[in-house]
């Protein structure tokens, strides 16, 4: 059984974390592998996000054999009954690509993609419903690029997408946001326009509260700016004070709370968004930080920081700043979080080691022993979902297809 999830902040943190034995995701072991893509059709560039138990989303591009375009194709895990057919969400004779695709653990999901017709892109969203998925509802103006798009889903059903678009020019960038309220998408508002050049921003993430409240974090050149906008939809960016030049952001939800963390000068910080101004919470690393992720806490954040020495770092910071760190090993390509009832899952995708898995208690982190590479294959992508691990990526031999593989979980006393 696992311990209860405690922060213990204030003198506890100042202690430091206690290291316990953790239950990692090679006590797990990988099932069978399953292809998601139909058979003898070129496919890849996939996606994954995790549902309930049992459950996940798997979003790939595919050629149309009768066509030559690339269509964007999503299918569902259902448990013990393995993966679905695929179905096809974008418009026949249209080259569609780039598909993200983000779920609740309510068996809420959406998947965003970019159409091309004409040199011209725009972006795409549909979402699944209790008939199966919607139809598309195209997002934001007709632009030469789409970049940066960042998409969830809350637990009530509702989504956010939020992306760049690049004018045809290419003399400028759009940050836009969009919502959905039971099904029906808002229309998209740009939220940054000011005199923008070209890749000026990067580094967009999006959360949302358990009461709807909407947040978009993201990175224009080296300042850090934030949007929040409820349900009306009314979107109000505001730059996140703070001295040094950000290599990073990040931003998560817990409850009614939206957090952004970001890094800048070999130091990590982290405030709540919205008109509430306070000092930002920091703590100092050693090295510059190229990724971060986060999972927020009641009073205080677990922060995940990659960085330039390609190591990937845990960070439990309380609201005075003292923070306990632990060093996670080699993670050059990526972090995946999920928060349980009791404990954070990891992955680290590195391009070394392929995916490895593992559980942080938050009042104890676990050895580095307790971490196992689970897949060598270092194009997967990973979802998180409870006490399973979900991972797809692209078999290259000719023509190329997608697969699917998830944990077996062999602990049937496992808590969470």
């Amino acid at each position: 059984m696992r311990r209860p999830l405690s922060l213990a902040l204030g003198a506890g943190l100042a202690a430091g974390l206690v290291a316990v034995p953790g239950i990692a995701a090679a006590d797990l072991g990988l099932g069978p592998v399953e292809q998601v893509s139909a058979p003898g059709i070129p496919s890849g560039t996939p996606r994954i996000a995790a549902g309930a138990d049992g459950q996940a989303w798997a979003a790939f591009t595919s050629v149309d054999s009768s066509t030559g375009e690339t269509t964007v194709q999503v299918t569902e895990r259902r448990g013990a009954l393995g993966w679905a057919a695929p179905t096809i969400l974008s418009r026949r004779g249209v080259e569609a690509s780039a598909p993200t695709v983000a779920a609740n653990g309510q068996g809420d999901a959406c998947v965003s993609w970019v159409e091309e017709s004409w040199a011209h892109r725009r972006l795409q969203v549909s979402c699944h419903t209790s008939t199966g998925w919607a139809s598309a509802t195209a997002l934001g103006p007709l632009a030469a690029r789409i970049d940066e798009v960042a998409l969830v889903v809350a637990d009530s059903g509702d989504a956010v997408v939020a992306f760049t678009a690049v004018s045809a020019g290419l003399s400028a960038e759009l940050l836009h946001a969009a919502r959905s309220t039971g099904g029906r998408w808002s229309t998209s508002s740009a939220i940054d326009v000011a005199n923008l050049e070209l890749d000026s921003i990067r580094d967009v993430h999006v959360a949302i509260t358990g009461d709807d409240v909407a947040g978009v974090v993201w990175c224009r050149d080296a300042s850090v700016l934030s949007s929040t906008a409820g349900p009306s939809d009314v979107w109000t960016p505001t730059e996140v004070e703070y001295a040094g030049e950000a290599t990073a952001v990040a931003a998560g939800s817990i409850d009614d709370r939206l957090v952004v963390a970001w890094a800048a000068d070999n130091a990590v910080a982290f405030n709540e968004l919205g008109p509430a101004s306070r000092a930002p919470t920091s703590a100092t690393l050693s090295a510059d930080v190229e990724k971060l992720a986060l999972v927020p806490l009641e009073s205080g954040v677990v922060v995940f920081a990659l960085d330039t020495e390609g190591y990937a770092r845990a960070m439990a910071v309380d609201a005075s700043g003292a923070a306990s760190r632990l060093d996670l090993g080699a993670a050059s390509a990526g972090l995946v979080l999920s928060r349980s009832g009791s404990g954070i899952d990891v992955a680290l995708l590195d391009d070394n080691f392929g995916v490895v898995l593992t559980t942080l208690m938050v009042d104890g982190f676990p050895s580095l022993g307790d971490m196992e590479a689970v897949s060598t294959d270092r194009s997967a992508e990973v979802a998180l979902s409870n006490s399973q691990a979900h991972l797809v990526w692209v078999d290259e031999e000719s023509p190329s297809s997608v697969r699917a593989a998830s944990t077996v979980d062999d602990r049937p006393d496992l808590e969470r």
